[in-house]
């Protein structure tokens, strides 16, 4: 059985859909972000006890 829907709750839906999107894609930037910051960090401090 297929429901009809108004337009708007479609709408709506669809808004929602992209906010979620959205904020998902922002939280897996930062998770990134914080990663390339460890992974560096780790290299300098690698380097740094090597050139003692």
């Amino acid at each position: 059985m297929i429901k009809k829907y108004p337009k708007i709750h479609i709408k709506k839906l669809h808004t929602g859909i992209q906010k979620e999107i959205i904020q998902l894609l922002k939280m897996h930037n930062e998770g990134n972000i914080h990663t390339i910051f460890i992974e560096f960090d780790v290299e300098f401090t690698f380097y740094g006890f090597i050139s003692q």
